[in-house]
C-alpha cells in the first residue's frame, strides 16, 4: 500500500511542474504516457494538477514561450528569506515571491551558473503526494557548465553536502541532505550538449517498463532523444522530448527509495 506524502522536510525537492504552449495537447500526451488524470485548481483555474491514484503528481500550466520546460521546486519555510539569501550568494531573481493560488508561495531563482531553480513555501499543497513510485517523479538532475561554483551555491543555500563519482562521461556529483540523497549534477560536455544550450534542472519519472513507456510516448507524438539503455547500479533509462519540447527521463529501477518524510 502506498502511503501518501503529506509533508516535506525543508530543503528537499517537493514539487515539479511543466509550462507548455499547448496545455490541452500536453495533457493528452502525459495521460497516454503515464496514465495521469488532470484537474483544474479552484483558486487558479489556469494551473492544472496531474494525479495518479488520487494523489497529486505534478503541475501543468500555459507558457507564452515557444517550447515547454519542466521546473523543479525546493521546499522552504520562508520563500522571501530564502530568495534573499540566494540573491546574496550569487543568484539572480527571475520572478519574485508570489502566490500560486492557494497552493503555495513560489519564487524562481537563477543560480550563478545559469540554471533556474524554484522555491516552494507550502500553503494547501505540501507537494507531490506520490513520489518514487512507478508512473511518478523520482529524481532531479542538474546539468551545468560550472560544477564548483554550483556545488558551493547549493551548499550555502540549502545545506546540501556533495560527493563525487568519476565516470567515463565526466564527474557525477550527488547532493545529500543529512543521509538523504537529494539530487545529482553533471558537467554539460561538448559531446552531449550543444554549446548554446543553457544549464537546467532535469526531471526523471520512475516507470514499470522503460521500453514500453518509450513506445507509448512515441505513439503519443514524443521524440526519443536517447533510446532505453542500461545504466550500471541504477536501472534502464531513456530520455524523451514531449511534442511541445519538454525534456524528461524515464527510469525502470528496482532500487527502493522511501518517500521523504516516511522514515
Amino acid at each position: 500500500m502506498i502511503v501518501p506524502v503529506t509533508q516535506y522536510p525543508e530543503h528537499y525537492f517537493c514539487w515539479i511542474d511543466i509550462e507548455t504552449p499547448e496545455p490541452a495537447a500536453a495533457q493528452d500526451f502525459y495521460a497516454a504516457t503515464f496514465g495521469w488524470k488532470f484537474d483544474e485548481t479552484e483558486s487558479m483555474p489556469a494551473y492544472v494538477v496531474a494525479s495518479l491514484d488520487g494523489q497529486p503528481v505534478c503541475g501543468l500550466t500555459r507558457t507564452t514561450n515557444s517550447s515547454a520546460s519542466w521546473n523543479s521546486y525546493v521546499n522552504v519555510e520562508n520563500a522571501v528569506r530564502s530568495s534573499r539569501i540566494g540573491e546574496r550568494i550569487g543568484a539572480s531573481i527571475n520572478h519574485g515571491v508570489s502566490d500560486l493560488g492557494d497552493l503555495a508561495s513560489v519564487c524562481e531563482l537563477c543560480d550563478p551558473a545559469g540554471a533556474n531553480i524554484r522555491l516552494w513555501e507550502p500553503n494547501k499543497l505540501a507537494g507531490a503526494g506520490i513520489v518514487n513510485q512507478p508512473q511518478s517523479w523520482i529524481w532531479n538532475h542538474l546539468f551545468t557548465r560550472d560544477l564548483e561554483t554550483t556545488e558551493h551555491f547549493y551548499a550555502d543555500l540549502f545545506g546540501w553536502t556533495s560527493e563525487t563519482e568519476a565516470l567515463v562521461t565526466g564527474d557525477q556529483i550527488y547532493f545529500r541532505l543529512g543521509d538523504r540523497l537529494i539530487a545529482g549534477m553533471m558537467q554539460m560536455s561538448k559531446t552531449y550538449f550543444d554549446p548554446s544550450s543553457s544549464p537546467y534542472w532535469g526531471v526523471c519519472f520512475r516507470v514499470y517498463d522503460c521500453d514500453a513507456t518509450v513506445e507509448l510516448a512515441r505513439s503519443a507524438g514524443g521524440e526519443i532523444l536517447i533510446e532505453p539503455q542500461n545504466v550500471p547500479n541504477v536501472g534502464r533509462l531513456a530520455t524523451i522530448l514531449d511534442p511541445q519540447g519538454g525534456k524528461f527521463q524515464v527510469l525502470k529501477t528496482n532500487i527502493f527509495d522511501p518517500p521523504p518524510g516516511s522514515l
